[in-house]
């Protein structure tokens, strides 16, 4: 099985190749991959921070919690 390298060299080599477009398209997948990842984890932190309160009338995450969970989806972590 060829590795992605191998094939895009494959196919850097046939003549109607057209390099800026296929950086443009790979460039343009992996923003679009970080950018599905950080919605993720924005939605999962969101979820974890909107939890009910307990029966006893207790929270599940503390105020603290709940900001260092929002600034790691901001940055990205």
């Amino acid at each position: 099985m060829k590795t992605d390298r191998e094939l895009f060299m494959e196919k850097a080599m046939e003549d109607d190749f057209n390099f800026d477009n296929e950086v443009t398209k790979i460039i343009n997948e992996s923003h679009a991959k970080r950018l599905m990842n950080a919605y993720r984890k924005a939605c999962e932190t969101l979820r974890l921070i909107a939890t009910p309160m307990r029966p006893d009338g207790t929270w599940n995450r503390d105020r603290e919690a709940c900001r260092q969970l929002a600034q790691d989806a901001l940055d990205g972590k």
